[in-house]
């Protein structure tokens, strides 16, 4: 007959032993937890297999990357670049364009116009490749059209029609073609053609002096008083477009002074005038500036 258990023995076999109580405890668990939920709590290591940046941390706490010097400077020297472009791009200055085209369309036009073709303009100076050239005037017509002007005016046209097709992209044909349309009074035809040629070079001067007093003659028959003023500010606009290295400098700054006049801005005009006069001091067209800032204008 077997005697009473210690129990200090029985209770060693479910706490103390290693081969009783780890054993017991590891098999209470399992038939607790589900195998796969152990699984997901027995995680390896964490290897990582991508080597360590160095950390900077920035003024909100958060942390970038660190960049190296050859990064650096790369980023410097573009940036170099690309401002260096902008500031060639401010200063670049359209290419003045001036002359006559070498095209035997224009020759005859010039031909049959028997030289040269006069806008009247009133007070203000319109000049042009058909009355000026690297000599001076050239042998002119009596102010404004004769009777028999009108047919040669329109041959001179075909015959720069023909040389526009040769010549698509000459802004300089587009100047002739607006001067004559100024010559008939067709002003809003001569600002398509001055407009065409100036979208085609920025540097023509020429072309802007015809813009510019194109849409002043518009003004002058513009009933709304609003309008007329529009088309004056935009003609002392493209007159100021023409630069001084332009032949056509001159008349520009001209009309300019007599437009800036005329819309109450005097101090600006005798401003100029007094550059005008400096530029030409012995000119007829200085003498008419002389008198208008003499009599306070």
């Amino acid at each position: 007959m077997a005697g009473p258990r210690d129990p200090s023995k029985a209770a060693g076999k479910i706490s103390g032993s290693p081969g009783g109580s780890n054993a017991l405890n590891e098999n209470v668990i399992a038939h607790k937890i589900p195998a796969a939920l152990l699984a997901t709590t027995r995680r390896p290591p964490r290897v990582s297999t991508v080597s360590e940046t160095p950390q900077s941390t920035s003024p909100n706490g958060r942390s970038s990357p660190a960049w190296s010097p050859f990064a650096r400077v790369s980023v410097v020297l573009i940036l170099a670049g690309l401002l260096a472009v902008a500031l060639l791009g401010r200063s670049r200055r359209p290419e003045v364009v001036t002359g006559m085209p070498e095209d035997p369309g224009v020759t005859a036009a010039l031909a049959v116009m028997a030289g040269s073709v006069l806008v009247w303009s009133g007070d203000l100076r319109l000049e042009s490749s058909w009355t000026t050239d690297e000599h001076g005037p050239r042998p002119g017509l009596p102010l404004g059209l004769r009777p028999g002007d009108s047919g040669r005016i329109t041959e001179a046209e075909r015959w720069l029609l023909e040389a526009q097709q040769r010549r698509p992209r000459d802004a300089r044909v587009d100047g002739l073609l607006g001067y004559l349309e100024v010559v008939r009074h067709r002003y809003e035809r001569g600002e398509e053609r001055y407009r065409a040629a100036v979208e085609k070079s920025p540097g023509y001067g020429e072309a802007r002096l015809g813009l510019g007093v194109t849409l002043a003659l518009r003004a002058r028959t513009e009933g709304d008083t609003r309008r007329a003023r529009g088309l004056v500010l935009e003609a002392i606009a493209q007159l100021a477009a023409v630069t001084e290295q332009d032949p056509f400098f001159l008349p520009a700054l001209y009309d300019r002074i007599l437009l800036l006049q005329q819309v109450g801005r005097g101090e600006e005009a005798r401003r100029l005038a007094n550059r005008y006069i400096e530029l030409e001091p012995a000119g007829a067209w200085s003498g008419s500036l002389q008198r208008m800032l003499f009599e306070g204008g």
